[in-house]
């Protein structure tokens, strides 16, 4: 009988163990710093709604966003960022949006697919992504990028609101059609999982880590491994309060140590960057010498 639960104690160890791992591929920043910068990116979308509403402007939250409200209610457990949507028309209106203790005002952010983004920043060095829309069309049988990445007028509007991590926020009307036109029909039932920092813009086929595991297999792995959803405060203030408080020296010491992460990830970035080209290149010499 001891044997047994014994032997039982010691593959639960070694389940542990590996659950652990694989989160620790999925999510290679130090647990206390993710589950906090999650916590300011919760902050941030909490303020977002509020500046927004305020300031009479639709948004519309999009992408992996989107997704993790449908799939998770929140995050996706292994995931940072926030994406949003606005009308082209109305970036003037959020750039004249007074910054304060919390937000630090907008900035072009590049771009994404080839369409442009733009970033709201707040306290915490947290960016919010923005994808301002000009042409919302319902046509879908032309071969327009911004149809695969975006979703239509009629997906979005009359726009409602979800549950994310317990903070109510705007997204289309049609959420679950556009994810499954975007991340494919079972979008609901399986997690693509990914290293952050090897795959610098998330979709990079040098990422050799890159799997797909069920819902159920991964939801048990998050859990597991002890992965908390971050939890909102009332307002967003309470909430970065809140989030600085995981640190002995407050939010000095969380940008400390989260500077200190991204520039060990820059460099991890570079070098897998160049390791996929010089592999890429060395296919393609391969070829051209079979073809001579």
């Amino acid at each position: 009988m001891s044997n047994s639960v014994s032997n039982e104690d010691e593959e639960q160890q070694q389940q542990h163990g590996i659950h652990q791992a694989l989160v620790e591929q999925w999510i290679p920043m130090d647990r206390t710093l993710f589950r906090t910068y999650q916590l300011l990116h919760l902050a941030a979308l909490q303020k977002v709604d509020e500046l927004f509403t305020a300031a009479k402007v639709d948004y519309w939250i999009t992408g992996g966003t989107l997704l993790g409200a449908l799939r998770h209610q929140g995050f996706v457990p292994h995931d940072d960022d926030l994406d949003i949507e606005c009308f082209a028309e109305d970036l003037e209106r959020i750039s004249a949006i007074p910054t304060d203790d919390e937000y630090c005002g907008t900035t072009r952010g590049g771009q994404w697919q080839g369409f442009p983004v733009y970033k709201l920043h707040f306290r915490g060095d947290v960016c919010v992504d923005v994808f301002p829309r000009r042409n919302l069309q319902n046509d879908l049988s032309t071969d327009d990028a911004e149809k695969k990445f975006f979703p239509t007028f009629d997906e979005i509007f009359p726009l409602r609101r979800y549950t994310f991590e317990k903070v109510s926020v705007l997204g289309p009307n049609e959420g679950c059609v556009f994810m499954r036109r975007l991340y494919g029909e079972d979008c609901f039932d399986n997690v693509l999982v990914w290293n952050h920092d090897f795959n610098y813009f998330h979709s990079k086929g040098f990422d050799a880590r890159k799997a797909v595991v069920s819902l159920e297999k991964y939801n048990h792995i998050i859990r597991t491994a002890g992965i908390e959803s971050p939890a909102a405060e009332v307002t967003a203030l309470k909430t970065y309060e809140t989030a600085f408080s995981n640190f002995e020296g407050g939010e000095d010491e969380f940008l400390r140590q989260l500077h200190t992460y991204k520039r060990q990830r820059t460099f991890r970035w570079n070098r897998a960057d160049a390791e996929w080209r010089y592999e890429q290149q060395t296919i393609e010499e391969e070829r051209r010498h079979l073809v001579t």
